[in-house]
């Protein structure tokens, strides 16, 4: 006997849009029936993009559809109301991201601020915004304020501006300007080089945490890669890195002053490691720490990526 084929529409709705925590279309509508439910309450009970974030743009779609229902609702009931209410949430936004500005490689900022899927949407949010660039030592060198509307786009080229040092980060705050949809605000930095230019998002200071780790493969008893550590505190903290190869355990440290910064040079921190091994680098702080990972190719080429989303 075979099984009894199933709809589409049932199937697509159980697979999850978060990975991470396994959360599927389902489960994000089955909680806005409950009474009272909230986008809080949503990522409270299910931990929807506290992780990758990779999900944002398939729930703010979810959420739409769910506003759009709720909202055209002929005669909507005081449920409909509520959860109307409850997705035109708008929440600021804090990231932060390392720069280089050397001569040889600078750092571009990117923010979009698109509807869902790239088309106009009258639930997008305009933002204002305020962008701080930091020395490493954590002085504040400039600051830039603005305004960013529905559809625009804005760009920051670090080296452009006379007081950036050679080496820092930056803060950038995003703050909804009226209730709506996050659509796909979600700044950019871009590392460019004389022939290469690579790109990753910036880490929000709130999934800035005190214990990560990061798997490295060696290459001519090389490790070939940074870390970008940044303390978006106001109090020095020190941070504890350790390699740990198979055979004994590598360690240094790092302390970063009040609004500091370091690209540590994972080969200077650690000359001789053994040679084509997979190894786990764990860098622990006593405050919360943003960190990206660099990786440095044979060409002279950069990728990167911030350290896992959670805590």
């Amino acid at each position: 006997m075979q099984p009894a084929p199933q709809d589409p529409a049932t199937t697509a709705a159980q697979r999850p849009i978060c990975y991470c925590f396994n959360v599927t279309e389902a489960a994000v509508r089955a909680h806005f029936s409950k009474p009272g439910a909230t986008y809080e309450t949503l990522v409270s009970e299910t931990q929807v993009t506290t992780k990758c974030t990779a999900c944002r743009l398939d729930l703010d779609l979810i959420l739409d559809s769910l506003h759009r229902s709720s909202s055209s609702s002929p005669a909507p009931t005081p449920a409909d109301r509520q959860t109307a209410k409850a997705l035109r949430r708008a929440y600021d936004l804090t990231d932060a991201g390392f720069l280089v500005n050397n001569g040889e490689i600078t750092t571009l900022l990117r923010i979009d601020n698109q509807g869902l899927l790239f088309r106009d949407h009258r639930w997008i949010v305009p933002y204002s915004y305020t962008i701080r660039v930091l020395a490493s030592d954590g002085r504040i060198t400039h600051t830039q304020r603005g305004s960013l509307g529905r559809g625009d786009t804005l760009e920051v080229d670090f080296s452009t501006i006379a007081a950036c040092p050679p080496l820092g980060w930056f803060l950038v705050s995003l703050y909804p300007q009226e209730e709506g949809l996050s659509g796909t605000v979600r700044p950019q930095l871009n590392i460019r080089g004389k022939h290469w230019c690579s790109s990753v998002h910036t880490q929000l200071v709130s999934m800035a945490c005190h214990h990560k780790t990061a798997l490295l493969r060696t290459e001519d008893h090389k490790l070939n890669a940074l870390v970008s550590l940044i303390n978006t505190g106001r109090r020095q903290t020190k941070l504890d890195l350790t390699l740990y190869d198979g055979q004994g355990d590598l360690k240094a440290t790092v302390i970063l002053p009040p609004l500091g910064s370091h690209l540590a040079d994972l080969d200077e921190i650690f000359p001789d490691v053994a040679n084509e091994a997979l190894l786990t680098l764990s860098v622990r702080s006593d405050a919360p720490v943003c960190k990206h990972l660099v990786l440095r190719h044979r060409d002279g080429s950069w990728s990167q990526n911030h350290f896992p989303n959670i805590k």
